[in-house]
């Protein structure tokens, strides 16, 4: 990860070392994050890659105290690159949140890419950009799945050891 910015904050440099664990399997994930205030809010972030292995992600999001999250999020899925928005309700029995929209993108092998998740109303959208490009927005808008209490912040999966 390059930056991640809270809401007021100033781009903040990060190198996170990816885990085994997805954001809702056993163990803990790999995720750096800050409690984000109750109401709306943007977060973004610049995501650097390179030489991703099959099954890696990582990207933004929004973890709930309940066990809810949503996440938008870059995934390594041989052929292709993908960025994805998924969704984890509390109880849902997909451990690595519903896909609820994807696209691929370009730069199979280093690159960087801005993800931005903002939460209006109850709301969350989520789109983004290629190095220089204009934001794109990536399915629908998504009802916020984590309560009322939340972390904001940004997360990495080795999936090649899972």
């Amino acid at each position: 990860m390059e930056h991640w910015t809270l809401p007021g904050g100033a781009p903040v440099p990060i190198t996170l070392q990816a885990g085994r664990s997805g954001l809702s399997g056993p163990g803990e994930p790999a995720f750096s994050g800050a409690a984000v205030p109750a109401g709306d809010f943007t977060l973004t972030a610049t995501l650097a890659y390179q030489n991703l292995r099959d099954g890696d992600e990582a990207g933004l999001a929004l973890r709930g105290a309940n066990g809810g999250w949503v996440s938008i999020q870059l995934e390594h899925i041989t052929p292709a690159l993908l960025v994805a928005a998924r969704r984890h309700a509390p109880g849902e029995p997909q451990v690595h949140g519903r896909l609820m929209a994807t696209t691929a993108v370009p730069g199979w092998y280093e690159g960087r890419i801005r993800l931005r998740m903002e939460r209006s109303t109850g709301q969350i959208r989520v789109s983004y950009a290629l190095e220089g490009g204009e934001w794109q927005t990536l399915g629908p808008p998504l009802r916020d799945p984590t309560g009322d209490t939340a972390q904001a912040g940004v997360f990495a999966v080795d999936g090649a050891e899972r």
